[in-house]
């Protein structure tokens, strides 16, 4: 699929804007925030924010990794894109690289990846095997995946910790609505 076909699917630019302007505000922020300083990263690690949105989360990635560590930060949508490219410019910072995708695709080499999050976005992906498939791909073997989201009205909580189950990634445990995976050795 071109940028252009992509483009058709997504949502528009108005809702998105909507999106961006709220997540860089709200309470849920600061519990991913809280999250990302609890211990979980460590200087040098490769990061996968999978849907980073604005990228105010791979900032604060970014920040606990330093220079050694990268974060890619990857979305669908063309304005994250830019209002992460746009942080990343204006704040100097060396250890982001954006990401625009369709399809899942993240153009990473194999087994390069220490650690993927996807903070509030699991539901809005719509080819979950194909997602399901590069990270396999991309995740280092004892690699971590860490999901965040405000669980659906429409799913239990075992949705989240099978979703996973005919792959390499298994469930760990849950804590405080985030949902921890680990890629078998």
């Amino acid at each position: 699929m071109n940028i252009a076909e992509q483009e058709k699917k997504m949502m528009p630019n108005f809702i998105a804007k909507i999106m961006l302007k709220n997540h860089s505000s709200s309470k849920r922020l600061k519990e991913e925030i809280s999250l990302i300083k609890s211990g979980i990263l460590k200087h040098g690690d490769k990061i996968l924010d999978f849907a980073c949105g604005p990228g105010r989360l791979s900032w604060e990635m970014a920040k606990i990794i330093g220079n050694t560590g990268m974060v890619y930060a990857l979305d669908i949508h063309p304005l994250a894109i830019k209002n992460t490219e746009d942080m990343i410019k204006k704040n100097q910072i060396n250890n982001i690289k954006t990401i625009l995708t369709s399809e899942s695709k993240t153009g990473l080499e194999n087994q390069s990846i220490d650690i993927v999050f996807i903070f509030n976005a699991i539901d809005m992906i719509r080819d979950k095997e194909r997602m399901i498939t590069e990270l396999e791909r991309v995740l280092k073997p004892g690699g971590s995946l860490v999901i965040k989201n405000k669980i659906s009205f429409f799913l239990n909580k075992n949705h989240y910790r099978q979703l996973f189950s005919e792959s390499l990634i298994k469930f760990v445990e849950e804590k405080g609505k985030a949902y921890y995976y680990i890629k078998k050795k």
